[in-house]
């Protein structure tokens, strides 16, 4: 999700599912590979977080699951997936009536020089 903290439960279907964990040193490992769609909010340089949810058979995550929540059969884990994307380069780009440089021109400049100072990326 592109919060920290997950509480949309009710409207997101789970991307991996598996049943039958075991809590062992000699459990076989388990992993998955998923595609995460690319969204304005992750062009814009936004935040995407993986939330893990591990709980006991026939309870739920969901804090809101009256009957079936249990704090102490949940465990979350919630991992930033930071990757900072290379920012837009300015084209040059000129107003046609004046021939200066175009306002957004400028301002990908300064935000570049900005982010050199701040040595971000």
């Amino acid at each position: 999700s592109e919060r920290p903290r997950f509480r949309d439960f009710n409207n997101t279907e789970p991307i991996w599912h598996v049943s039958g964990l075991l809590h062992a040193n000699d459990a076989p490992q388990q992993s998955t590979t998923v595609q995460v769609p690319v969204t304005g909010h992750l062009i814009a340089n936004g935040s995407l977080f993986a939330h893990a949810f591990i709980t006991r058979e026939g309870r739920s995550p969901d804090p809101a699951a009256t009957g079936s929540y249990d704090p102490w059969a949940t465990t979350t884990l919630t991992q930033a997936l930071v990757v900072h994307g290379a920012r837009p380069e300015p084209l040059g780009l000129r107003k046609l009536t004046t021939g200066e440089p175009a306002p957004w021109e400028e301002e990908l400049r300064r935000g570049a020089v900005a982010a050199a100072i701040a040595g971000q990326p």
